[in-house]
């Protein structure tokens, strides 16, 4: 079946910023309406496939993980503060954690797999990818375990869109049912159609514009909420 292929990656990426926007505004500001959750479901997918694209493309790996590193480090206090009015609080971290920590994993399994034999690659492969989520529960990263095995399925079947959101879910129903996530979550299967339009060209985008767009949507969203605290 063809697709209309309109889609690159500059598209891909205003998607997803207008997705989370619309997530952390009802997060904030519209906590008991659904909309704003189901919509916000979809970044996350394209956020995790290109962060795939961003590994295969970039001509600096080490950069790459230094943007991410340091975006998330200048968001994480203003994170906390809107979303738990806390300087720092322990229990949730926000996503760009996420996505560096699916990046390190990535870039080992990429370039640094010593095994030749296939039963042990497989295993070490295996075990790998189970630390890797266990280190994003244990530090409580935004989508846990789940998050790091969506991110690698994402890096598998980059490709194969249709192959990718049987896994995908697979996935949601295994961690709706056994690790009692949010049933919300299964909505993130309404990004296939948009991932099906991806042509895998870079189309026009300013990079730094939407690097800094993560940190300052959180900062203008927090100063939005103390201005209507003080008001009303």
């Amino acid at each position: 079946m063809k697709y209309c292929k309109l889609l690159n990656r500059g598209h891909l990426k205003i998607i997803a910023f207008l997705a989370m926007l619309i997530d952390h505004i009802g997060a904030v500001f519209f906590p008991h309406v659904l909309l704003f959750q189901l919509v916000g479901r979809i970044s996350f997918p394209i956020y995790a496939l290109l962060l795939v694209n961003g590994l295969i493309y970039t001509k600096n790996v080490f950069k790459y993980m230094f943007r991410i590193l340091l975006l998330a480090l200048v968001s994480e206090i203003f994170y906390d503060l809107l979303f738990y009015q806390s300087l720092f609080y322990i229990g949730d971290q926000n996503v760009l954690f996420e996505l560096l920590l699916g990046l390190v994993l990535l870039y080992i399994i990429k370039f640094h797999n010593p095994f030749k034999n296939t039963s042990l690659k497989i295993i070490a492969l295996i075990s790998l990818v189970l630390l890797t989520g266990l280190l994003a529960d244990l530090f409580s990263l935004n989508y846990g375990m789940y998050g790091i095995f969506f991110i690698y399925f994402c890096y598998i079947f980059n490709s194969k869109i249709n192959i990718l959101f049987i896994f995908i879910l697979l996935l949601n129903i295994i961690f709706i049912g056994l690790a009692k996530m949010s049933l919300l979550q299964i909505f993130s299967l309404l990004s296939w159609p948009i991932l099906l339009c991806y042509n895998e060209k870079k189309g026009k985008s300013n990079n730094f514009l939407f690097y800094i767009l993560y940190p300052l949507h959180i900062i203008v969203l927090l100063i939005i909420k103390y201005i209507l605290i003080s008001f009303f």
